[in-house]
């Protein structure tokens, strides 16, 4: 598990939205709340951790963002990143 996680925080990127389209166009973005570290939801969606991701989600934390959402951000906006096949964890960046 170790391994993983470390593999995975190597693998964290700084992207612009406009980067992030073909993906949300996919439906493949999901939205990490900044509550969260984002290697921890990583690790939990890497490993089928169905149990926290639920939870989560069933707070909001974890989600997908709607078009419309995401069609608010400009496109300069960044964020961290980080794939998880199928999926693109995306957290916005702290102002």
């Amino acid at each position: 598990m170790a391994d993983l996680k470390e593999k995975l925080e190597k693998e964290i990127q700084q992207v612009e939205w406009e980067q992030l389209k073909p993906h949300q166009e996919r439906e493949a973005l999901v939205m990490v709340s900044q509550e969260l570290p984002l290697v921890d939801v990583a690790l939990a969606f890497a490993e089928d951790d169905t149990k926290n991701v639920k939870k989560w989600m069933s707070q909001n934390l974890v989600y997908k963002p709607s078009a419309t959402e995401m069609s608010r951000h400009p496109s300069q906006k960044n964020f961290k990143f980080v794939i998880v096949q199928p999926f693109v964890l995306i957290q916005e960046l702290a102002n």
